[in-house]
């Protein structure tokens, strides 16, 4: 007898799907039936999670392979998706890159490179497929941000800017949705251990600062995947990802910013320059 999987016959569009998160949450969501379109810049690993994940179930996953900081096809691109896979059930934003460094010394090309790939890709995405949801009146959106989008991260500001861009632009568009059945979310992790960013960051300066708090990779696919199914109850809004005692921090530095600015000057400017050496 044939259980139905709480995730089968919905197709979501992951990105940044090659590796870290994003090929934890491939397999968290092909195991509950979903069909993921990945996609990332590398090919060779995207072959690779497809290849696993349909050896499993058929039909699990299919991929492509699309530089998302090249914006111009970008459009074009994501306005044939339906037409390649049938009716989508949402899109994960989950491509994103840091580039730790002082801003004066930031190129022009990076600084444009991680402009294009956390912010402005998404958005173009999202412009896309959003007529096709709005006339199903269904669809998710989430968004990977960062807890650094709530507060300012010194040598990381491109970075800080952008997520906290990608948070108010959520907002905003709840907002104006709020008639429909449509859902956006941020999810907001704080330095992730085991995976990504994070890791790198630890070779050169170690843990982050307590006041920075910590998350792990299941811990944000845990959170992913119990928002999706949530279903009918599914609610627009900001979630915050973390172990540690942050949103008084947030709280702090939206009430009292030259205070929290003081604080970080002592407790994780130097850190981050550790990172960004």
């Amino acid at each position: 007898m044939s259980h139905t999987l709480p995730l089968e016959g919905h197709r979501y569009l992951l990105t940044g799907a090659s590796r870290g998160i994003g090929a934890l949450t491939a397999r968290a969501l092909a195991e509950l039936g979903a069909h993921i379109i990945g996609v990332a810049r590398s090919a060779e690993a995207l072959e690779a999670l497809a290849i696993e994940l349909n050896s499993k179930r058929e039909g699990a996953c299919s991929v492509e392979a699309v530089d998302l900081t090249q914006l111009s096809p970008l459009s074009a691109w994501a306005e044939g998706l339906e037409g390649r896979y049938g009716p989508l059930s949402g899109v994960i934003h989950n491509a994103g890159v840091d580039d730790f460094q002082p801003s004066e010394q930031m190129s022009p090309e990076a600084l444009e490179a991680q402009v294009a790939l956390n912010l402005t890709a998404p958005l173009l995405i999202n412009r896309a497929l959003l007529p096709a949801m709005l006339a199903r009146d269904e669809g998710v959106f989430i968004h990977l941000s960062s807890v650094a989008g709530y507060f300012p991260t010194p040598f990381g500001s491109v970075y800080s800017g952008t997520k906290a861009g990608l948070w108010l632009y959520n907002e905003a568009l709840a907002i104006e949705y709020a008639h429909t059945r449509l859902a956006f979310v941020t999810l907001h992790p704080a330095f992730v251990n085991g995976v990504g960013m994070h890791e790198r960051h630890k070779e050169k300066a170690g843990r982050a600062p307590w006041v920075l708090g910590g998350t792990t990779a299941e811990a944000v696919v845990e959170t992913l995947t119990h928002t999706l199914l949530k279903k009918e109850r599914l609610k627009s809004g900001a979630i915050i990802i973390n172990r540690s005692p942050l949103r008084p921090v947030i709280l702090l530095f939206h009430t009292l910013p030259r205070l929290t600015r003081w604080l970080f000057s002592k407790l994780v400017r130097p850190y981050l320059e550790r990172v960004a050496r």
